[in-house]
């Protein structure tokens, strides 16, 4: 299958057709950013003059085909874009923690607000309370490599909340 924009349109790439797992699909699935979601086809959209001037729906295993009908610059912008949305990311480093970014991660959320469906009211005169969670969580997130994050939720984010 070869696509055939015009000459003037710039490409851009979606991945799409995603999948839950690659078994089974050899050769006929990319890995976005390296991680762990799959798709199976590449949406390339043209655009020209500001107003899309076409759009397909590629297999991942026939890309090479359809980028024939393209010319050598649009072939090698589109090839980069590609190649930026598989590319696997650097983990982030913070502090003494790597956060990979190629595989799951556990993130826990710690909600200190007073009126906690947890705790309701029991310790709503206790301001210090909130940072003894924390310093718990942080002494049992040393002994532990399994969650990366904490997000210490301290306001109420639902409608009427303060």
């Amino acid at each position: 299958m070869t696509i055939n924009p015009p000459s003037t349109a710039r490409l851009y790439p979606r991945p799409t057709g995603f999948i839950d797992a690659p078994f089974g699909f050899d050769g006929q699935f990319g890995r976005l950013a390296g991680g762990l979601q799959f798709f199976s086809a590449w949406e390339i959209i043209a655009v020209d003059g500001g107003r899309r001037a076409g759009q397909w729906m590629i297999p991942v295993e026939r890309i090479d085909d359809a980028l024939a009908g393209v010319s050598s610059e649009q072939a090698a912008a589109l090839s980069a874009m590609m190649a930026r949305a598989t590319t696997q990311r650097a983990p982030l480093l913070l502090g003494d923690r790597t956060i990979r970014l190629d595989q799951p991660q556990i993130m826990g959320i710690l909600n200190i607000t007073p009126d906690s469906f947890s705790g309701g009211s029991e310790h709503i005169d206790d301001p210090p309370r909130p940072h003894r969670l924390v310093s718990r969580w942080q002494r049992q997130g040393q002994r532990s490599s399994t969650s990366v994050a904490i997000d210490p939720a301290g306001r109420r984010h639902c409608l009427g909340g303060g």
